[in-house]
């Protein structure tokens, strides 16, 4: 496994990416929702955000975007974390560092997570606090096929507050891991593929043999995985950040309908009950 020094690779990247206007770092208006004891943020691009995006984005023909992974924009790398992966700024960023953790060599999105994804992840986590979390596939909220996980550093999940003081009402299997459990990257990758595949045996059987769709969301303290049922809650895609506490919507006509069915409802709504 790489050794990697992980605020110094980002601080680089970042700076370059900037330079070359290949970061696009974005604006959200937001307002906060208390739910059922947890605490949501509720977000949308301002209008006067959308259009300076707008005017960023390369025209259509300029470049192909059927897989932005493959190969993956150079001027937004960060670090090579092994043979089978790489670390890439997430191009349009809302949270400072968010990285994008891609395969090498296109692996489908769906497939069940091998022991070299969660190494990645080990490796995320032992560098930083913050978030891993997965979104399986497009009824999970993933947006492209090609394997990638996601790590926000220094990120704490508005979740974490419930976690061990109240019972969760979505669906849900969660493990707790204790003090330095990522000290030791092979026991910590060993013991986070453990688990994941453990989770995979209690979800329901997919369409066609394949894995059902799921959430999957890490930090150096727990693991949840949550199944999915349905993608779209009171009209809105909920990705695994829905169920961390952050709601993104496409613009602002949506909060109303987010408010009158409640985010916790939401996160019922799309994984089942617990």
């Amino acid at each position: 496994m790489t050794t990697l020094d992980l605020k110094a690779a980002i601080s680089r990247a970042e700076a370059h990416a900037l330079s070359t206007g290949a970061l696009l770092p974005v604006v959200t208006e937001q307002r906060v929702v208390e739910d059922a004891g947890m605490v949501f943020r509720v977000e949308w691009l301002s209008s006067l955000a959308m259009k300076d995006l707008a005017a960023k984005m390369p025209r259509a023909g300029d470049k192909s975007s059927t897989n932005p992974f493959l190969p993956f924009e150079q001027d937004l790398f960060v670090a090579d974390l092994s043979d089978t992966h790489v670390a890439i700024l997430n191009k349009f960023q809302a949270f400072a560092g968010h990285l994008v953790l891609i395969t090498r060599q296109f692996v489908e999105q769906g497939e069940p997570l091998e022991r070299a994804d969660l190494e990645a992840c080990a490796l995320m986590l032992a560098q930083s606090p913050g978030l891993i979390f997965f979104n399986s596939n497009g009824q999970a909220g993933a947006s492209q096929r090609h394997r990638h996980l996601q790590f926000i550093p220094d990120y704490e999940p508005s979740v974490a507050a419930m976690i061990g003081t109240s019972a969760l009402p979505f669906a849900h299997r969660l493990h707790r891991f204790e003090a330095g459990a990522f000290d030791d990257l092979p026991a910590a990758t060993d013991r986070l593929l453990g688990l994941v595949q453990d989770a995979y045996g209690a979800l329901e059987p997919g369409q066609a043999g394949k894995l059902a769709a799921y959430n999957l969301l890490i930090t150096r303290d727990w693991l949840m995985l949550v199944p999915r049922r349905v993608e779209t809650a009171a009209g809105v895609s909920l990705s695994a950040l829905g169920f961390a506490g952050l709601i993104g919507l496409r613009s602002q006509d949506q909060f109303d309908a987010v408010e009158a069915f409640g985010p916790m409802a939401m996160l019922v709504e799309a994984a089942g009950p617990a």
